[in-house]
């Protein structure tokens, strides 16, 4: 009798094994994938036609005479250009936040960071927000991006080809102004055991599937 249980632990701890290794692979996948869109971003947004500003935009009022002397590039298809705002996550303290959590160590080439996005984004999805979390820029000169909890956004069907067209907003007058989810999701966070608190926006390319 203990053996046959000692047998079925083995082989417990064997299936899980296999699910983490296929998991960890899923999302490595998930992550070049991510990267090789990025790169397509920047290849349109080098190669994209010029075009004039967006009258059609909803969520912003048309723009004055110093917006439209401005150069802007229509976006392809299927992918759409974001004002993302959320609770900021370093990466140590993503994949810290995660190794802890589930007792399962990345690997230090940053290939697994994906883990941190879709376990953290499924968590914050059972609690109610459903904006996940999104890769962001890390310092520059790193090869790895750092995350946001996403607690607003917003979207236009063009691209600003200036200052801040990709990346961190520094704009006091571009940033979001209030985002009433701020305070709910860094409380979630705060549960879960992550050291964030910062709150801020960022310019970022998203694929519509």
């Amino acid at each position: 009798m203990d053996q046959t249980i000692n047998d079925l632990q083995m082989q417990l701890d064997d299936m899980r094994k296999m699910w983490k290794e296929e998991c960890l692979l899923r999302q490595r996948a998930e992550l070049e994938l991510k990267t090789l869109r990025r790169r397509l971003a920047e290849a349109t947004n080098i190669n994209g036609a010029e075009g004039g500003n967006n009258l059609n935009d909803t969520h912003y009022p048309l723009p004055n005479s110093e917006e439209m002397s401005r150069h802007f590039t229509r976006l392809e298809n299927g992918l759409e250009y974001r004002l993302v705002g959320g609770i900021y996550i370093p990466n140590e303290e993503g994949i810290r936040w995660f190794e802890q959590k589930y007792d399962f160590k990345l690997p230090e080439d940053h290939s697994g960071d994906a883990s941190v996005r879709m376990n953290l984004g499924g968590i914050l999805e059972d609690e109610g927000h459903p904006f996940g979390v999104e890769y962001v820029p890390g310092p520059p000169g790193t090869p790895w991006c750092d995350f946001l909890a996403v607690t607003h956004w917003e979207t236009r069907d063009w691209e600003y080809a200036g200052p801040e067209s990709v990346g961190e907003v520094t704009d006091p007058e571009r940033q979001f102004k209030d985002s009433p989810r701020e305070e709910e999701v860094r409380n979630i966070l705060r549960k879960q055991g992550l050291q964030a608190k910062e709150f801020k926006c960022y310019y970022l390319y998203h694929y519509v599937d």
